[in-house]
């Protein structure tokens, strides 16, 4: 028999929310859970999440993902099999805004990734994007250090 898995406080506000907008009682979402469940319960409070989510669905909403594993814990376990993540439009924006910072051109940079990277004139994944930003935080980090060092 599959574990049962309780609703989340996120699935009941979406039904609240879904539900105001067109003018539903609390009544009506008594009898929607009811009719939803085969008239296994009366109250949202004991909805199960599949349960709930059908109930988002009949509502007219989006279903929340079935996978509750944090997304933090799905980056770990990518990184532990060896998955390459690609670079990020946000990530690779960041990178480029340090090097604005510095005064380093596009080319710069670029020439800058060609020697960092090993002949690539542009990060693919993170963690090449990464190496590139580590690398100008540190030199902004040692021009501080510098500027602190003359006053």
């Amino acid at each position: 028999m599959p574990k049962f898995q309780p609703k989340t406080h996120a699935q009941i506000k979406r039904i609240f929310g879904l539900a105001k907008p067109l003018g539903c009682s609390q009544e009506d979402l008594r009898e929607l859970a009811a009719d939803v469940t085969g008239g296994r319960v009366e109250r949202l409070s004991l909805l199960s999440y599949d349960e709930a989510n059908a109930m988002i669905h009949r509502l007219g909403g989006e279903p929340l993902l079935t996978s509750r594993t944090p997304r933090r814990t799905v980056n770990y376990h990518r990184q532990q099999a060896g998955v390459q993540q690609i670079a990020q439009h946000g990530h690779t924006k960041l990178m480029h805004d340090l090097a604005a910072g510095r005064g380093i051109s596009p080319e710069g940079l670029q020439n800058l990734c060609r020697r960092m990277l090993r002949g690539s004139s542009h990060p693919r994944t993170t963690a090449e994007t990464n190496t590139i930003i580590e690398a100008l935080k540190a030199m902004n980090a040692r021009d501080a250090r510098k500027a602190k060092e003359a006053a």
